[in-house]
């Protein structure tokens, strides 16, 4: 690939964990996606654990993504 089609980007992520048994304190697996991330030099933006409930996990994703 030729390198005038590379640039760079700004990259940058949400963690949203979903369990009913798992606080922001307990969230192992979450805040392992949030370290490697941020390791990654991409930014992690938002961070919730969201009750495995179909309603709260649509509302999270609402107010976050849109």
């Amino acid at each position: 690939m030729d390198a005038s089609h590379l640039s760079d980007i700004n990259l940058q992520t949400a963690v949203i964990t979903v369990s009913t048994s798992r606080t922001a304190d307990e969230d192992i697996s979450g805040a392992a996606i949030k370290e490697l991330s941020e390791a990654a030099d991409i930014p992690v933006t938002f961070y919730r654990v969201v009750p495995d409930e179909i309603g709260a996990i649509r509302r999270r994703f609402r107010r976050h993504c849109w």
